[in-house]
């Protein structure tokens, strides 16, 4: 790794901050994703447990029991059915000295459903309609199921998935589009088919799992097929650190992706989540000619009332090759309100300047109503 990209990876690892979407549940108590989510990663389907923290801990108010509800109580959870879904909205501003643009777009529309057919194995998928800005004109309206899988619980403790979802790797956060998430391939629609084990213990928690890349679509270029792990260690009740390793080859690269990250208390109302990657890569026309690529996240929040967290935050993103160097980085703030249960409202500004052209910054704004069905 050449000088400056392990200056700036010094510097993120002492910098390190914050807290955002269902990751800040981590500093009220609750570690461990599967106490609120089907999924043992976090994310999608809540469990009955989940729905009823999202009033009581997530909320600034509560409404009613019935309110917390699958949308909104119009639809009762089972004992051996859960439902849920996504509904969201994007209002997006750009400027630089040459571009001044502005779109609002619906970004995800989709329901979700799991059944449990047995004691120990529950069938999730959802089903909706792409959505996304304007130039994916093409493929919007098209049906589209983001993750259907199986999920086995041999034991309370472990859990056993196969089918498409996203592949575990570093912080399982809200926003895909972050340096951290869409540089290494786990941005927008990176779902693949995957076969991963998970358990859990007292005070951390093991996850092992192996892509075999898009098998439904082939020719898409998300055909890389992998091995991953990734390890979280539970410090206490409300805080957690953690690593991640992927070795990974597609018919365009090979490549070799670590992750360390944290999501700790800073006091009573102020928490911090951070995390830093790095890859080193080669194309497959060139083996001898490595890539090095480094990005990380930084993000402190802090709650002024309950549901209400305001944030700055910093990301950076580096490449190294024999073709040159590239550096990106990008600070903003942001707000995040969940006014009643599985609404979210969330506001973000950003200046990202980039080496190439670091006399012309670009601004990026965007307003997201994001509704958890």
């Amino acid at each position: 790794m050449g000088l400056r990209p392990l200056c700036l990876v010094i510097i993120a690892l002492l910098a390190s901050s914050t807290a955002l979407g269902f990751v800040q549940n981590v500093t009220h108590g609750y570690p461990a994703c599967i106490a609120c989510h089907v999924s043992p990663n976090g994310g999608g389907l809540l469990t009955d447990y989940g729905r009823s923290l999202s009033k009581e801990l997530m909320s600034t108010w509560g409404v009613s029991d019935n309110f917390a509800q699958p949308f909104f109580g119009a639809v009762k959870n089972r004992e051996n059915v859960k439902f849920g879904g996504d509904l969201r909205t994007l209002q997006f501003y750009r400027k630089d000295k040459t571009t001044n643009t502005g779109e609002l777009f619906p970004m995800q529309q989709n329901v979700e459903v799991g059944v449990q057919v047995s004691d120990k194995v529950m069938l999730v998928a959802t089903a909706g309609l792409q959505q996304g800005p304007p130039q994916r004109a093409q493929r919007i309206g098209q049906f589209i199921s983001e993750r259907h899988y199986a999920l086995w619980s041999p034991a309370p403790t472990s859990r056993v998935r196969i089918g498409k979802f996203r592949q575990t790797f570093g912080i399982n956060t809200d926003n895909h589009t972050r340096f951290i998430k869409q540089t290494f391939g786990f941005g927008s629609l990176s779902e693949t088919y995957n076969l991963e084990f998970t358990q859990f213990y007292e005070s951390y928690e093991v996850t092992l799992g192996s892509s075999l890349g898009r098998i439904d679509n082939p020719r898409t270029p998300r055909t890389e097929q992998n091995l991953s792990a990734h390890y979280t260690y539970y410090l206490n009740e409300n805080s957690r650190v953690g690593g991640s390793l992927l070795v990974g080859e597609s018919p365009l690269k090979r490549r070799t992706l670590s992750s360390v990250n944290a999501v700790l208390p800073l006091s009573k109302n102020w928490m911090l989540l951070s995390e830093l990657d790095y890859e080193r890569s080669h194309l497959s026309a060139s083996p001898q000619d490595a890539i090095e690529t480094v990005a990380s996240f930084v993000k402190v929040g802090h709650t002024l009332f309950k549901g209400f967290m305001w944030y700055p935050l910093f990301e950076h993103f580096s490449v190294e090759s024999v073709g040159g160097y590239t550096m990106n980085h990008q600070p903003g703030v942001g707000i995040q309100w969940w006014p009643v249960p599985h609404l979210n409202v969330q506001v973000e500004y950003l200046r990202e300047v980039k080496n190439a052209s670091y006399d012309n910054p670009e601004e990026t704004g965007w307003v997201q109503f994001h509704v958890y069905l």
